[in-house]
């Protein structure tokens, strides 16, 4: 089981407006932290049941660079993906800013989905990471991954991850080792899907109610 223990915050009033010209209107998006640089936006859309059990033709996912990187992704892909364990789709669902008025429990998805395979995606996007790396977001992500793997705790936050790995803002040797190493184990997370059948009942709901 999961704990969160980053509240989550609201995206500014831009991105309100942005989802609500957009067709079909995003039901949740979500701030994701991919580099020191450049954020990338994450959501989800809902087609409607009429079209995909139609003959129209419908895309599952929609990416844009405007007004900032952004890959919206139909509610049923969105939930097979963290069923995969993709790191993206995880660190989305359990950002800690995320678009209001949500219709998603984005938390609660990662919570029933995730098993000890996501560790993957954290040792993959660290396993560059060296002493004095100026690429920040690796040290964060290595951080996540770690704490997660040790006591099943999500959390991006530097602060928060600093004072719960007793680690300092950079990376040292001695702490790359130390919690790479932590990431070699997963006491906390399950082997299979916590609750495949909520997973199942959100997406059906979903479609159904979607117009």
């Amino acid at each position: 089981m999961l704990e969160f223990v980053d509240e989550i915050q609201p995206l500014d009033d831009r991105w309100t407006q942005w989802a609500a010209s957009r067709r079909p209107t995003p039901v949740w998006l979500a701030r994701v932290h991919t580099s020191d640089e450049v954020d990338r936006y994450v959501g989800a859309y809902v087609t409607p049941a009429e079209v995909v059990l139609g003959l129209r033709g419908w895309d599952d996912a929609d990416e844009g660079l405007d007004p900032e990187p952004f890959a919206l992704f139909d509610i049923e892909k969105l939930v097979r993906m963290m069923l995969h364990q993709s790191g993206l789709a995880f660190e989305a669902l359990c950002a800690a800013q995320s678009l209001g008025a949500l219709d998603v429990p984005a938390r609660e998805l990662a919570r029933a989905a995730v098993t000890h395979e996501i560790l993957s995606y954290y040792r993959d996007v660290t396993a560059v990471l060296e002493t004095g790396n100026r690429e920040g977001w690796r040290w964060r992500t290595l951080m996540t991954g770690a704490l997660l793997a040790q006591q099943g705790v999500v959390s991006h936050a530097m602060p928060t991850l600093c004072r719960m790995l007793g680690a300092g803002a950079e990376p040292s040797a001695t702490e790359v080792v130390r919690l790479r190493t932590a990431l070699a184990s997963s006491p906390h997370l399950p082997e299979t899907p916590a609750d495949y059948d909520l997973l199942n009942a959100f997406v059906v709901a979903s479609r159904l109610a979607s117009r």
